[in-house]
């Protein structure tokens, strides 16, 4: 388990024990409460047949939705800019910056020897509230592109506390690899 995600489950384990003490009368009945909570939990949770890894053995929220843009533009030398569409969470932000998605395009100059003449990868960060953003991406070149086809594969992961049942979840997908235009 990350640091990251210890640190979120730590604190969120912190804010609930408060939380119970100030609503039922107490440090002592908070406690008693939790364990009773973690008890019953723990006894309803499903078992991983595979068990030994490191993710939930809940269902969670699926794999991230990702549509890439058919059309990528060359801007200059060094960028190419195009658009994806993603849809992930819904999650309560537990630290922002760490929702990303990553976006990397080949042109292959002959298609007979699969030789690589231009290569370009974005990545923008997401807001995974549950519904589908739109987001333009800066894909920096390395290499040559000229206008014609390229493949194109994107990557994305999101994190963060689901607000039905307050457990920590992660989240990926990827499309692609598939073709795409380049103007």
């Amino acid at each position: 388990m990350s640091y990251w995600t210890k640190l979120a489950l730590a604190t969120s384990s912190a804010l609930t024990l408060l939380v119970v003490a100030l609503t039922t009368g107490g440090p002592a009945t908070a406690l008693r409460a939790i364990g009773a909570n973690a008890a019953v939990a723990a006894a309803a949770a499903p078992i991983d047949a595979q068990a030994g890894g490191d993710h939930t053995t809940a269902p969670g929220k699926g794999a991230i939705q990702i549509t890439i843009g058919p059309t990528w533009t060359i801007q200059s030398l060094w960028k190419l800019t195009g658009e994806i569409t993603v849809t992930c969470g819904p999650f309560l932000q537990v630290a922002k910056g760490f929702d990303l998605a990553t976006v990397t395009i080949k042109q292959h100059s002959d298609m007979v020897s699969g030789a690589t003449a231009g290569h370009a990868t974005g990545s923008v960060f997401l807001r995974c509230d549950g519904a589908a953003h739109t987001y333009a991406v800066a894909a920096w070149v390395g290499g040559t592109f000229v206008p014609g086809t390229a493949t194109a594969a994107a990557f994305a992961f999101a994190s963060g506390i689901d607000p039905a049942t307050f457990r920590f979840e992660f989240q990926t997908g990827q499309a692609g690899p598939q073709q795409v235009a380049i103007a």
